[in-house]
């Protein structure tokens, strides 16, 4: 604890307390877990970011976003594609690297609802909407780290849903790299 504290009072990072606002954007690999012939496809997101700045190392970062999550499926030609709404809530620390870089280290728990997705053309006939089969809504973890520098942010960072997406098992996954400008 007292390693932390002297950290956060040497930070030379320039984020100031109090509140920011910014736009994230996001693409990577996603995959719905648990299910023999699944594999992963690209999926991306949007979205508005909110952080409150406790002290210039501290902080907790939310917001609201559209994220795909896709995936192939042996018994399906092509793409599955969901959108969900989410709204992570992690809490971050920030390491000063220079004047106006850090690294940052963000965690916690993520709320989505399904959308839309994917119309299903079953190969042996009929058809589905999306969330005719998977549960609209995912409870996750997720986390990420990566560089701030001036505005810019730059991230690699995960989100694993906790929740089951249908009644048989699967979990949704999205590995993802990011670009956020903060106001």
């Amino acid at each position: 604890m007292a390693v932390m504290a002297i950290m956060a009072v040497t930070a030379t990072a320039q984020v100031e307390q109090g509140f920011r606002m910014g736009v994230r954007v996001n693409g990577g690999m996603s995959n719905v877990t648990g299910f023999d012939g699944d594999k992963m496809a690209f999926g991306y997101g949007l979205g508005w970011v909110a952080e409150y700045n406790f002290t210039s190392s501290l902080f907790l970062q939310s917001g609201l976003g559209l994220q795909n999550i896709a995936h192939k499926k042996d018994a399906i030609d092509g793409t599955l594609n969901a959108y969900y709404a989410q709204v992570p809530v992690h809490i971050g620390y920030r390491f000063g690297i220079g004047d106006a870089s850090s690294l940052f280290i963000q965690a916690g728990p993520t709320i989505g609802c399904g959308l839309f997705g994917s119309k299903i053309e079953w190969y042996e006939g009929g058809e589905s909407d999306y969330f005719d089969i998977m549960k609209r809504f995912d409870v996750g973890v997720g986390g990420r780290v990566g560089l701030e520098f001036s505005s810019f942010q730059i991230s690699a960072g995960a989100d694993y849903g906790v929740l089951k997406v249908t009644d048989l098992g699967g979990h949704n996954l999205n590995i993802n790299l990011g670009l956020a400008y903060m106001f």
